[in-house]
């Protein structure tokens, strides 16, 4: 084909949920992405997020800005050696969280992933059948799963309802892989510790919404990529692949296999 009539979607990042996939396979156009382009990034700010909620610390930051410094004895946070981390999702991301949390953190890895079977990795993971027993097993359950109809609001009241009392739910992947309405009601009713969402089922979020209202959780505007050497990879590697697609070769990162 000449290279005129090629054609090519190159997404500045990793997920794909936005574009059109079928659409692209139907007329031919590829759609590249970069697959590792923000997965340090991605991994750094939730094992940021987790010890931020097992130690408190926004709501330790709020009470030394009202002048409430004596309210320390109100906080009490948990260490996280020796806790199980549940990974949703093992692939790139979810294997480096686990990684930094077990051998930064000392923390037990719990993983379930159907597509993940065999053990590869340098630290000990224990592989649970079904997402109901990691939910039952796990003090921090963190996502790391891509948005497709299987997987939209997969975490809902049921699921929510396995977890422990004083788990921890942290989501940095897709905002509609949680139930919000769900989410909000649990930890309203305190059957969850706490969370921390950088991803929405709506966004951006308005102002005055619910889950702003909730001490116990984490919130951040979808940043957890947004680090100067993450956009810097994000640009080069969509340069790339726009550049071999136009060079009449087959791109190193592609999800829909266009025409040559």
């Amino acid at each position: 084909m000449a290279a005129s009539k090629l054609r090519v979607v190159a997404r500045h990042g990793v997920g794909v949920d936005i574009i059109d996939l079928e659409a692209a396979k139907k007329f031919g156009v590829w759609v590249t992405n970069g697959p590792t382009s923000n997965i340090n990034a991605v991994a750094e700010q939730t094992v940021g997020a987790i010890i931020v909620c097992a130690r408190h610390l926004t709501a330790c930051d709020r009470m030394v800005r009202a002048g409430e410094y004596n309210m320390r004895n109100t906080i009490l946070g948990i260490e996280l050696s020796g806790k199980t981390l549940g990974v949703v999702g093992f692939g790139k991301i979810g294997r480096l969280v686990a990684r930094k949390a077990s051998l930064g953190l000392d923390m037990k890895i719990a993983a379930y992933d159907p597509f993940y079977k065999e053990q590869m990795e340098a630290f000990p993971v224990t592989l649970c059948e079904t997402l109901e027993e990691l939910l039952e097993t796990s003090d921090v359950v963190t996502l790391h799963i891509p948005l497709m109809d299987s997987t939209r609001k997969c975490i809902g009241a049921t699921d929510l309802k396995c977890m422990k009392r004083s788990a921890y739910l942290i989501n940095y992947a897709r905002g509609e892989l949680v139930d919000t309405n769900a989410l909000i009601t649990a930890l309203q009713k305190k059957e969850l510790a706490g969370a921390a969402l950088d991803v929405f089922e709506y966004e951006p979020v308005a102002k005055g919404d619910e889950l702003c209202g909730l001490p116990q959780i984490l919130l951040s505007p979808h940043t957890a990529s947004f680090t100067r050497e993450s956009l810097a990879n994000m640009a080069i590697h969509a340069a790339i692949t726009v550049d071999e697609v136009l060079s009449g070769k087959t791109p190193r990162w592609y999800v829909v296999k266009g025409m040559k």
